[in-house]
């Protein structure tokens, strides 16, 4: 790819290789989902508003407490600016290549102005034709309130005014989108979730793009082993991608927000093209929102699920050729370059077939080289230009919601997640094959531990059980300490011994309070230590085999032990634990609303078994009227992970002989509901290791 064309990317929108962009008019399903209600010829009188009028008219009316006019305003201006959007984009796509005249070779300044000029008129043209006076852009302000989703949050009021609760919860969670940080949206949001007659399915983004929708049912295929439909949703997300990333950089080419006065013309071009450049860059951020959440480095992982998918499906070079993409933005991933060693040991493969994916090379190359333009600027002009996260990958940059530094001791923690992460086989029949196959469908490998059961074996999505996280000498420690400490309905307050039936007894144990007995001396500190340790252990696990991008974080963490009381029979047909979802409040015609009494910040779960050799106990997933889809028995190191949604109904069958433990936990996406016991636990720990090591120290040797 020449460095002149790549140049003309930077001052121009792009339009990528392969990248086909969609031309057509102002469609009738911009009409259908926003303008109900309209006859024709006000929807042709509307067409002739700017949007920026009728935004400001439906702000009015929001002030005026008109709530009709409000949402009416609003939804037209909504309308009519993707309307505008769409035929700007159009525009400026027929009008990008201009050709100069012959004149002008030789003269590099003029032949480069004469064709900005050729594209400006062209532009100029096709709008007046296609738009007329609805042309022109509204204030800088209002453009970003609309790129915002601003309008999202006048309607989610003004529709709650109106009695229209699916409309107002719709519009709130569309604004939250693009707003991840909005406290009070989010309260918001809580507030509705919390109403009695509002569903879950009412939470549903309006603006969501098609993109996303093919790469979340490519996800849901990826993750339940349907790799054939992985594959054409992923990939029709990926083109999907690239159009709506050229659509992003286009919505760039908009008025000046710099409010800088220049006397030089190329000053002044400098400050218009350090906007335009950093709006691009920002578009890899505003396209990595998805489902109320940011996805790190989504373009690149796209590929790395593409390379897995073509793996399972033996199509070979594919898979290569996807595993080398990926490598050009991450070019020392460990995994992935091991991998590409795999591929180049088979007798048929050759480098040659590393070929790189032109489209992603074209968007790697252009975002790289506008990077070094923004570094060049800052170098040149100090601090004129303030311009953050411009060293290092520009793939990893702006990640909103960045977590602090966090104590010493928890980085430990994270140090421990990296090398587990960058484990290499050493031995052993699984060397013959890539290592995303061991164990992960979702490319994690943990020494010692084997998946027994996935998706398909328990019949439902993001499911799993694996085996050997702990040694039979760790199980022992921790049903000994929760022998020593657990206490009647821990966990359960007012149910005492028998929370969930009365012919078991349910005792529980916290890890703060653990490591307060080890701090009075009534266990050892290695039994509370263990407790810390394995439940990492587990959480890193669940982490890296459902291959999370984001952090995961406790949410709670409970010592749990279940005894069958003498008087328990074999014949019991009541279940040692309810059939319920960990974040949903399951009801008895089988929906599942996500609202109090559920915990809803939960997103994932698992237990971790301690023991067998009892009677019944199995855990069992289960369909909304309680028939059981599969089944888990316990044993010492088994390890059930699961997604804490309505998806993953589960219970506990009657123990009706002996005693069950196993250590439960509580996951959380939302670092605002981590478990803070966790990290005191972990602190009082350390004090009492430090004072042990130091006693050790001071204590007189014996004499021989």
């Amino acid at each position: 790819m020449s460095s002149s064309w790549l140049l003309v990317c930077v001052l121009m929108v792009c339009q990528f290789p392969g990248f086909q962009p969609e031309l057509a008019s102002f469609s009738e399903k911009l009409v259908a989902q926003h303008a109900e209600g309209s006859s024709p010829e006000e929807l042709e009188e509307l067409l002739e508003t700017p949007y920026f009028e009728l935004y400001g008219k439906g702000k009015d009316a929001y002030l005026d407490e008109e709530w009709e006019r409000c949402v009416w305003y609003m939804e037209k201006a909504v309308m009519v600016h993707k309307h505008v959007a769409a035929h700007k984009f159009r525009c400026r796509q027929r009008c990008f290549n201009q050709t100069v005249e012959p004149s002008f070779e030789g003269h590099s300044t003029l032949q480069m102005m004469r064709k900005f000029m050729k594209r400006a008129a062209c532009t100029d043209r096709c709008e007046q034709a296609s738009l007329g006076g609805m042309r022109w852009e509204g204030v800088n302000e209002i453009q970003q309130e609309m790129d915002s989703r601003v309008p999202y949050d006048y309607m989610q009021l003004c529709y709650y005014k109106l009695g229209d609760l699916q409309k107002a919860a719709a519009s709130a969670y569309t604004f939250l989108q693009m707003n991840l940080n909005h406290d009070i949206m989010r309260a918001n949001i809580a507030f509705y979730r919390q109403m009695e007659e509002v569903q879950q399915e009412w939470f549903r983004d309006r603006e969501k793009n098609h993109w996303k929708r093919r790469f979340m049912d490519g996800m849901d295929h990826y993750l339940m082993n349907q790799f054939e439909d992985a594959r054409d949703s992923l990939e029709a997300a990926l083109e999907l991608w690239y159009q709506e990333y050229g659509k992003c950089r286009s919505s760039c080419e908009r008025p000046n927000n710099m409010d800088i006065k220049r006397n030089d013309l190329w000053m002044s071009l400098t400050d218009r093209y350090v906007e335009l450049l950093l709006c691009r860059r920002n578009c890899i951020v505003r396209m990595s929102h998805i489902e109320g959440r940011f996805v790190e480095q989504l373009l690149a992982n796209m590929f790395h699920y593409l390379q897995y998918v073509y793996f399972q499906l033996k199509d070979w070079p594919n898979a290569m050729r996807n595993a080398a993409t990926y490598l050009i933005f991450y070019p020392t991933d460990p995994m992935m370059t091991q991998n590409v060693d795999y591929f180049l040991s088979l007798s048929w493969a050759s480098e040659d077939m590393l070929e790189v994916r032109p489209e992603a090379a074209a968007v790697y190359e252009v975002v790289e080289l506008e990077r070094k333009l923004l570094q060049d600027i800052q170098k040149n002009f100090g601090d004129e230009y303030v311009i953050e996260g411009l060293h290092g990958n520009a793939w990893y940059q702006d990640e909103p919601n960045a977590s602090p530094p966090r104590p010493n001791e928890e980085e430990e923690e994270e140090e421990k997640d990296e090398e587990y992460e960058k484990e290499i086989l050493e031995d052993g029949e699984e060397e013959a094959q890539p290592r995303v196959t061991k164990d992960v469908r979702y490319g994690y490998n943990m020494p010692g531990v084997t998946v027994v059961k996935g998706p398909r074996d328990l019949k439902g999505p993001k499911r799993m059980v694996a085996d050997g996280i702990a040694s039979e000498e760790e199980c022992k420690m921790l049903s000994h300490l929760a022998k020593i400490g657990a206490r009647d309905g821990d966990g359960y307050k007012g149910r005492g011994a028998h929370a969930h039936t009365v012919y078991e007894r349910f005792e529980g144990l916290t890890v703060l309070k653990a490591v307060e007995l080890a701090k009075r001396g009534l266990v050892s500190v290695d039994h509370a230590e263990m407790y810390l340790n394995l439940s990492n252990k587990a959480r890193r696990y669940v982490h890296g085999y459902f291959h999370m991008k984001h952090q995961l974080f406790f949410t709670y963490t409970h010592l749990v032990c279940r005894t069958a009381e003498p008087y328990s029979t074999d014949d019991r047909t009541d279940l040692s634990h309810p059939i319920h979802a960990d974040n949903c409040h399951l009801l008895p015609d089988g929906s599942c609303p996500k609202k109090l009494p559920a915990f809803t910040w939960r997103d994932w779960s698992a237990i971790l078994y301690l023991n067998e050799g009892f009677k019944g106990g199995e855990f069992i997933f289960t369909h909304a009227n309680e028939s059981v889809q599969s089944s888990v028995k316990p044993k010492c190191g088994r390890l059930v992970g699961f997604s804490a949604g309505e998806e993953n109904l589960h219970g506990v069958k009657a123990v009706v002989k002996g005693r069950r433990c196993a250590l439960a936990m509580w996951y959380t996406l939302d670092e605002r509901y981590n478990e803070v016991e966790h990290y005191q636990a972990r602190k009082i720990l350390q004090t009492l290791k430090k004072h042990r090591t130091k006693a050790s120290k001071d204590k007189p040797k014996e004499e021989l």
